[in-house]
């Protein structure tokens, strides 16, 4: 212990004594597009399916029904769960936990469908333009599984149809893969005899390929004996696993508050390649689109510690931010389909339940706590307004893959890096920029030179410039949580203080449409600075009177 105390001791004395000013030239070229822009962030999800339709769970779902052009999509778990009738806590969600008691039985074993909390459930997703991703892990009854898909009647077939339901091994799974197997065959089966038209997929195992796990899945569903048609193979719409990252806590007397947290970005971006890597090998799936069912810098959403305290603030989107983007990579390398990265987050509210556990800024991964947005769902509000195509973009300060997959973003400097897209249809240009470290330690700004190349005529011969706005998510804009800090860090905040910190809340640029440049030599040209774990989305647009879209979003 002593040595490893001596070692961490030097590396924090070593990043003080090297880190110089940061410089990094990101070149953007519109005229070479990558494919579409993917909104894969639009996933999200949580173990406790009741508080979607509390007051704040339903304000917030309307929120994420919001962050863009396309759909978001919501999994949950529990939505089968009894509760305890006789505490009258049937509906009432606490900690990784949630009921609607869709299916009991009588005295006599008979069974009772009773689907009405799950109706508000979904009810509360469809009214915030939020389609849920039905997840059927814990099904073992053929029969009440099929009757229950019926029972849901034009609203359960809708959504059965149209979104992809998958059978979960948790870690703790005590069965062989064989009786696995079983189990998502013949729950797939019941599903697809209720409704034909269903997706379904998995299997959702924990650890990205969880070594042979995810490859001898594909294996059984590609050309293995159906447990419940006796066929070969079983039907795979998409693929989904989890993978997490592994943040720790690192004492030292020469830190703030006696430590610092440690991302472990290469843990999760490993997994994910792994899995990507048995996908590849199945050449019959290298196109089925591939969701990973929770995409978390952490295993427990639930839990509160010194190490997950960097959920309130501006590590956590800017983690998000430089493993996200690494994962589109990774799936561009490996040549499979990713179509979603879940988010398994959402927010709490006090409960008969949770009488206690829940306040401001408690260090739970929501994205929301007490109603006031938290800086990560800036991040995807950020996302959300990307649209277009991805064109090529490269960034000197952006540490290389095989850098990061081998020992993380823990050297000298920090990971600045950016991707961009290009609207043809307005003209519009989307970059989003990062400055990212797995230590939460301080570093100097990035000093950014942004040149982008390949830009339309219709841009290069405005004579009054190109306009661009700003967006920051830094320790001055879009940071409800320093701005709380300032305040004291209030427990009972007034009236006056909650609406500051519900503004503090929103995505906030640093101009609004008020800067213009004008293109030199074909090619225009920003300078910018980057704090470490900031992040920047720079929206490049014409004028009105051009006949090209301003670019105005509300948050």
């Amino acid at each position: 212990m002593e040595f490893s105390a001596t070692v961490m001791l030097l590396q924090i004395l070593l990043l003080a004594c090297v880190a110089t000013p940061r410089t990094a030239n990101i070149s953007v070229d519109v005229s070479k597009t990558l494919g579409p822009w993917a909104p894969i962030n639009q996933f999200f999800g949580c173990d406790e399916p009741n508080f979607a339709y509390y007051p704040r769970g339903s304000a917030l779902i309307k929120e994420l029904g919001a962050l863009g052009q396309r759909q978001t999509y919501f999994r949950t778990h529990n939505l089968l769960t009894t509760g305890d009738s006789s505490r009258d806590l049937v509906g009432v969600p606490g900690l990784k936990w949630g009921s609607t008691s869709a299916y009991t039985e009588d005295n006599d074993g008979n069974p009772i469908y009773n689907f009405t909390i799950v109706d508000r459930v979904f009810d509360s997703y469809l009214a915030g333009n939020v389609r849920p991703r039905w997840a059927r892990q814990h099904l073992y009854w053929l029969e009440p599984c099929t009757d229950g898909l019926w029972k849901m009647g034009a609203t359960g077939v809708q959504v059965g149809a149209a979104f992809g339901g998958a059978i979960w091994p948790r870690r703790d799974w005590n069965g062989t893969k064989e009786q696995f197997y079983e189990l998502n065959d013949r729950a797939i089966a019941a599903v697809l005899g209720a409704v034909p038209t269903a997706r379904v997929g998995g299997c959702e195992v924990a650890g990205g390929a969880a070594g042979s796990y995810l490859g001898d899945f594909l294996t059984h569903c590609a050309s293995g004996t159906n447990y419940a048609t006796g066929e070969t193979g079983t039907p795979l719409d998409f693929i989904s696993f989890h993978a997490k990252g592994a943040p720790l806590w690192i004492n030292s007397t020469d830190s703030p508050g006696g430590g610092y947290v440690q991302m472990n970005i290469s843990t999760q971006l490993r997994q994910i390649d792994e899995a990507f890597g048995v996908v590849a090998s199945f050449p019959q799936y290298r196109h089925t689109p591939i969701v990973m069912g929770e995409y978390d810098p952490d295993g427990c959403a639930a839990c509160t510690s010194q190490a997950y305290g960097y959920r309130n603030g501006l590590l956590y989107p800017a983690y998000t931010a430089a493993s996200l983007m690494r994962a589109i990579s990774l799936a561009t390398q490996r040549g499979v389909n990713l179509t979603g990265a879940l988010t398994w987050a959402f927010e709490y509210e006090q409960t008969a339940l949770l009488p206690n556990e829940t306040g401001y800024f408690d260090g739970f991964r929501v994205l929301s706590t007490q109603g006031i947005d938290k800086p990560v769902l800036n991040v995807h509000r950020m996302w959300g307004m990307m649209d277009g195509a991805m064109v090529e973009t490269n960034s000197s300060g952006q540490v290389p893959m095989d850098v990061v997959l081998d020992e993380g973003i823990r050297g000298s400097s920090t990971d600045v890096g950016a991707v961009a897209s290009f609207n043809s249809s307005t003209n519009t240009v989307y970059v989003f920029a990062w400055n990212y470290h797995d230590q939460d330690v301080d570093f100097p700004d990035a000093d950014v030179s942004l040149v982008v190349h390949g830009l339309p005529s219709t841009l290069l011969n405005n004579t009054d410039g190109v306009t661009y706005t700003h967006y920051r998510i830094d320790n001055d804009h879009s940071n409800s949580y320093s701005r709380w800090q300032a305040m004291g860090s209030p427990q009972a905040p007034s009236d006056e203080q909650y609406q500051e910190l519900v503004r503090a809340g929103r995505l906030e640029a640093i101009t609004q449409g008020a800067e213009a440049v004008l293109p030199i030599d074909g090619k225009l040209s920003l300078d910018i600075s980057l704090p470490v774990r900031a992040t920047s989305l720079l929206v490049l647009h014409g004028d009105k009177s051009d006949g090209l879209v301003q670019v105005s979003p509300t948050f």
